[in-house]
């Protein structure tokens, strides 16, 4: 199913413009679509080479470099449509080489009309723009960014996948897992629909849930970077990932940067992090696990899945590079309990490692009841945490119970 997409003009200080239609865009002689991975670029320009009557043409950025333009007419007097700016950076040794190809080719070709598209952490920023704009027919680039998929968009997307009979059922169960970040890219929507909706093999608990949908965000699914990108394993990425969302919950900020030296305030810049860990990051901060918030600025996709990151990194720290006592430190407010932006991080914690979860449990039971998996916890703790519920009225009433929390409680053994 093909969806109109929209997206948000970014403008070189930053500011987003509102939301358009991407087709309000197709008289710019020229501009960038940026997006995370699995957004739809590609499919966005195949969309815009099919509805210009023959006006445009779709190329991979790769064939437009490699094949030569005088025996090929048809890339003259007409709009190229060049995907994978991205794709071609790969496993460069230096990225300003393949796009000073690029620009090179659209030089000779008499700068015509173009489009590029590219993902956010392949892209240079004002560096890119400016340099691109001295090839732009009219010396202008327009920088785009794709939005995410809306509810309704998600909707329609399931319900063209004729495996999945109910596709509302299908939603409410992901929403109910807290996958409902995930619901908003089209790749990670394809992909849960692929594992999850067709075979209708949901895992039982929230933390297999979590893991599953975590390895699935990492995986690259486009060839060229699979074999033009550094060999990472799926489960450093993931670790990374962790510990990026770890810094980032413990530390109150924003989210991170790739922008070289010192990052904007509210964004944690590259270089705070160990050496050994910059690849990783970086590799971590292309998945579908995190998105573009500004020039070179990524945060998670969605705030369940990063305290999951952050929990089961911090977890196996405990014990061996850390110890519990500082983990709970970190996570207690004025009165002990944690503040409202950890809660997330402190249900998984209790999950996740036995030398928290009786302190976490006592502090805060409803967040390791509501935003947590307590199905695998022995009988014992369980009891416990029934118990410490009681004298939690307050935060008892006000909470909203997803039924996958309340799965958790109820068993033979309670």
């Amino acid at each position: 199913m093909i969806l109109d997409r929209t997206v948000r003009r970014v403008r070189p200080d930053g500011r987003e413009g509102k939301v358009r239609p991407l087709a309000s865009y197709r008289s710019a002689p020229a501009y960038v679509l940026l997006g995370d991975p699995g957004a739809g670029k590609t499919t966005a320009f195949r969309r815009e080479a099919d509805d210009s009557s023959g006006e445009a043409l779709f190329l991979g950025a790769r064939d437009f470099l490699a094949l030569e333009p005088a025996p090929r007419p048809e890339w003259r007097d007409r709009t190229l449509l060049l995907d994978g700016l991205d794709e071609v950076r790969a496993g460069s040794a230096d990225a300003r080489t393949p796009f000073d190809a690029i620009r090179s080719r659209l030089d000779r070709l008499g700068r015509p009309r173009f489009r590029i598209s590219c993902r956010e952490a392949d892209w240079l920023g004002a560096n890119d723009r400016e340099r691109l704009e001295l090839v732009s027919p009219d010396g202008e680039v327009v920088v785009l960014r794709l939005e995410p998929l809306s509810g309704e968009e998600a909707a329609r997307l399931v319900s063209g996948r004729p495996q999945i009979g109910d596709p509302a059922a299908f939603l409410r169960n992901a929403q109910d897992r807290g996958l409902e970040g995930l619901l908003r890219n089209p790749q990670s929507l394809e992909l849960l629909a692929k594992v999850f909706g067709e075979t209708g093999d949901w895992p039982a608990s929230r933390l297999d849930t979590f893991e599953r949908a975590s390895v699935l965000q990492v995986q690259e699914h486009n060839e060229e970077h699979r074999i033009g990108g550094p060999d990472i394993p799926a489960e450093r990425i993931v670790e990374a990932a962790g510990h990026l969302a770890a810094v980032q919950l413990l530390s109150g900020k924003a989210g991170h940067s790739l922008a070289p030296g010192d990052a904007a305030d509210g964004f944690i810049p590259l270089s705070i992090h160990p050496r050994e860990w910059h690849e990783s990051i970086r590799a971590a901060l292309r998945t579908r696990l995190f998105a573009a918030v500004g020039d070179r600025q990524f945060a998670p996709v969605h705030a369940h899945i990063a305290a999951f990151l952050a929990a089961r990194y911090l977890a196996r720290l405990i014990g061996t590079r850390v110890s519990a006592r500082r983990v709970l430190a970190l996570l207690a407010g004025e009165d002990g309990a944690p503040p409202t932006p950890l809660r997330d991080l402190a249900a998984w914690l209790a999950a996740l490692s036995p030398e928290l979860r009786p302190q976490l449990m006592e502090r805060d039971p409803v967040a390791v009841l509501r935003y947590g998996d307590i199905a695998n916890l022995p009988t014992g703790d369980k009891r416990e945490l029934l118990g410490n519920l009681a004298h939690d009225p307050w935060r008892l009433h006000r909470s909203k119970w997803p039924e996958s929390a309340l799965r958790g409680l109820a068993g033979p053994d309670m």
